[in-house]
């Protein structure tokens, strides 16, 4: 004796299903917003670096310019900057103003 079915009608999805559904959807958005605020993080970056350290399109070179500005930076607070005194000052007053101002 075959009994009518019970449970879910054609098309309906179950309550774990559904469950799943809205998680998919939450951790959707939740990477949408993450993905966002990382990409906006890169404008910022892409806006804050000199012109001849922000490399190509890629964000990838974009941190690579960032390192190497830093470096730059970093020779500039030591001896081993070529420049004159004045160059130096000016490179890290232009650097500070860039952090203190934003």
């Amino acid at each position: 004796m075959s009994h009518p079915r019970r449970g879910k009608k054609a098309g309906e999805l179950s309550l774990t299903d559904r469950k799943t559904q809205v998680g998919r959807s939450v951790a959707t958005e939740r990477e949408k917003r993450r993905l966002a605020k990382m990409n906006e993080a890169y404008q910022d970056l892409r806006c804050t670096l000199p012109e001849q350290y922000r490399g190509c399109d890629t964000k990838l070179d974009l941190l690579r310019g960032a390192v190497e500005y830093i470096r730059h930076l970093q020779k500039c607070l030591t001896n081993d900057y070529e420049g004159t005194s004045a160059e130096r000052v000016g490179y890290v007053q232009s650097f500070t103003h860039i952090i203190y101002n934003e």
